[in-house]
């Protein structure tokens, strides 16, 4: 903008230099500043930031003598892009197969002035299904607005299509590939912890058998020495672990009340401290004023005045830390407690039931992984909140809490049943009480071969155990 001045080596020269640099750097930020500032109130106003992805194209028109720029549905990209979104969201394709196919139909980029349309990258196709875009909405800097521009697919449609694409996702490591099983980054080989791939065999008769074998062994990153091992056999045992995984909807229905009523002792406990914490903030900008006060009327020193607003705004950030740490969404804590134990109750019923895209959610939902031996003995290890729930800790608090929590008037004895109803190891389920009898000590009945009858807790016909001799204890 300038370049007549006359810099050179003198102090003056130099001054005017140094002028003259913070001036540039001023409007270069101020323009930025004001460039961002008006693309943000673009997208607010729902306009499209930059050129319109493939299924749209940019156009101008002249309104009143002025020219006006807007977004249209491209006619002949945008049936494709919907019919894509459309198969993608059955399951049923993989990426580079759904790509392959619309590039097969005639899908390319947009051409411009000076470059041809080309075929569609498979990362890009990839963004393409993640935009939303093309549900009308705008996403920029982070934020998503409501956008002028026309829908290409619906909002269930596009929010099915995330659900496979993060079911298929490689760090889940079910990321579909050429050969596809809905066991695929479920299973682990149990000798060398590596995943299981897919593979199929050919006999003579043109037969073709699947089987998974070990990708350590493959690749020669282990000393394995694991066959491969049958599909079917695999199928099997982990329906089985679904046997195992499955909960009694007596213990699941005792269980939402333990932890509802455990939910219910920390909302108390949290609004106690937000309540303190609110205090202490209104006690804390009192201070901040009455300091400022002081300042002004020259009572106390600059440095002072550093010192001590530093000391109350560090004091406030706790403040603002701890008041959000005791926000609990306590419904939707308690909506998503009973989904989780609704399909506890009848989680192998439904696995078996459904088909393969589901049985693929289900395994990510329920198992961080499953380890499969050569002899077909598996070992698995529970997702949370699965892992919580079906551990022996929470049990153990439980009856923790039964044997030492309030007196009341009632009493909820556990019954003996299967060690399979109630997820255990031992037959003997632990003492599951939210309440407490006329005792110190919580009481379960020893069944005997007698049809059971009342049971008081002063009857001398029935013999009960204190908790502490229960076996789990």
């Amino acid at each position: 903008m300038s370049v007549t001045e006359n810099i050179d080596e003198t102090p003056s020269g130099l001054l005017l230099h140094g002028i003259m640099s913070s001036i540039a750097e001023f409007y270069s930020r101020n323009l930025a500043t004001e460039v961002v500032k008006g693309m943000n109130q673009k997208a607010k106003n729902g306009g499209t930031i930059g050129l319109a992805p493939i299924g749209y194209c940019n156009v101008r028109r002249i309104v009143n003598g002025r020219e006006e720029r807007a977004v249209e549905v491209d006619e002949e990209r945008a049936p494709l892009i919907r019919w894509a979104f459309e198969q993608y969201a059955t399951g049923e394709w993989t990426l580079r197969g759904l790509l392959a196919e619309l590039t097969a139909r005639g899908l390319t980029t947009r051409p411009g002035p000076n470059r041809p349309s080309r075929p569609v990258t498979l990362s890009r196709f990839n963004n393409l299904l993640r935009s939303v875009y093309y549900i009308g909405q705008i996403s920029y800097r982070g934020a998503v607005y409501e956008g002028r521009h026309q829908a290409l697919i619906d909002r269930a449609t596009f929010e099915e299509v995330q659900r496979v694409l993060e079911s298929h996702n490689a760090i889940t490591g079910l990321k579909q590939r050429t050969h596809n099983h809905y066991l695929k980054g479920t299973v682990f080989c149990g000798e060398c912890h590596s995943r299981l791939s897919l593979m199929y065999v050919t006999n003579r008769y043109g037969t073709r058998y699947p089987y998974f074998f070990c990708l350590g062994k493959q690749s020669g990153r282990t000393q394995c020495s694991q066959p491969v091992i049958r599909i079917d056999r695999v199928e099997e045992k982990v329906e089985e672990e679904y046997r195992k995984v499955q909960m009694a909807p007596e213990f699941a229905g005792t269980v939402r009340s333990f932890v509802q009523a455990a939910i219910e002792q920390q909302r108390a406990e949290a609004e106690a401290v937000a309540q303190k914490q609110l205090l202490r903030r209104e006690r804390l900008q009192n201070e901040r004023e009455k300091l400022l006060q002081a300042h002004y009327a020259e009572a106390i020193p600059i440095q002072l005045l550093k010192k001590e607003q530093g000391r109350i705004q560090r004091e406030l950030d706790e403040v603002e830390r701890l008041l959000a740490a005791s926000q609990l969404e306590v419904e939707k804590i308690e909506e998503n407690l009973a989904r989780t134990l609704k399909l506890l109750s009848d989680c192998r019923r439904a696995y078996r039931e459904a088909d393969s895209k589901t049985k693929r959610l289900f395994n990510q939902a329920f198992f961080d992984w499953i380890r499969i031996d050569e002899d077909y003995t598996t070992e698995a290890q529970l997702a949370e909140p699965f892992r919580t729930l079906k551990g022996q800790e929470l049990a153990k608090v439980m009856a923790s809490a039964g044997a030492t929590g309030p007196k009341t008037a009632v009493y909820h004895r556990a019954r003996l049943r299967p060690a399979a109803d109630w997820g255990l190891e031992t037959a003997n389920p632990p003492l599951i009480s939210l309440g407490m009898g006329f005792s110190d000590v919580g009481l379960v009945r020893v069944r005997g071969l007698e049809p059971p009858r009342p049971c008081g807790h002063m009857a001398l016909n029935h013999a009960c155990l204190p908790i502490s001799a229960h076996p789990l204890r």
